[in-house]
């Protein structure tokens, strides 16, 4: 099965088209607050490289955030118009779980970071199941480092696993919370490479896995997972 999958949760966006797992092509570049302006470029960049079109695809996959509202927004947006148009399955995923998938989570507990402004971070921890599927320990949540840290230590407590730290959150917000882990005797592993956004060749996986056990959702009801309600002043009545 051909699977399309974007990202934009962060300020890279990430595009991929999988087949069997297999990546046929995949894109992801630095674009902020663009993601309006790029994200159907890049898909149509994608499909051209693998040499397929979109009614070739059979799910389409989208990071659910949490992250950039904007960003969220389009990319929902976006691949609800596809799914609609083209009459394709649609599967969101949370990005903190893709973030997850992507980094090697046998024998290792993965603690996704992501910077969510105002010195806090979005966060979450997730383990692997016997079956190889992905078990959320603790969030999403967004919080101050010393709360976060409180968190994670409250999910991880009396689990033996090490732990690794994954996406774009700063070392600032980051060191206090892995110092914090660490003091009470988690040992704390490197980070594998590219592990600092959420891949959407990860996303793909996921979503095809959750695909075929689940079918796919309901496009009137998936929606971002913002996890922090927007910064907006509602106008006096």
């Amino acid at each position: 099965m051909l699977v399309l999958a974007v990202d934009t949760s962060t300020a890279i966006g990430s595009v991929a088209l999988l087949d069997g797992g297999e990546v046929l092509a995949e894109l992801a570049a630095r674009v902020s607050a663009k993601h309006g302006e790029t994200l159907l470029p890049n898909i149509a960049r994608v499909l051209e490289e693998a040499g397929v079109g979109i009614a070739d695809v059979g799910l389409l996959a989208v990071g659910l955030g949490p992250g950039s509202f904007t960003g969220l927004r389009i990319a929902l947006a976006t691949m609800k118009g596809l799914a609609l148009a083209r009459r394709t399955p649609l599967v969101g995923v949370g990005s903190l779980v893709v973030l997850a998938r992507g980094a090697e989570l046998a024998g290792r507990i993965v603690v996704p970071l992501l910077d969510a402004h105002k010195q806090e971070v979005f966060g979450a921890a997730y383990g692997e199941g016997a079956g190889g599927e992905i078990v959320e320990l603790s969030g999403p949540f967004h919080a101050l480092p010393g709360l976060a840290s409180e968190r994670l230590l409250a999910a991880l407590a009396g689990d033996p696993r090490p732990f690794v730290l994954v996406g774009d959150a700063a070392p600032a917000l980051r060191d206090p919370i892995v110092a914090a882990l660490e003091r009470a005797g988690h040992l704390h592993l490197p980070a594998p490479e590219g592990a600092d956004f959420p891949r959407a060749a990860s996303l793909a996986c996921e979503a095809e896995r959750l695909f075929r056990q689940r079918g796919g959702d309901d496009l009137a009801a998936v929606e971002p997972l913002y996890v922090r309600a927007p910064d907006i002043t509602m106008p006096a009545r």
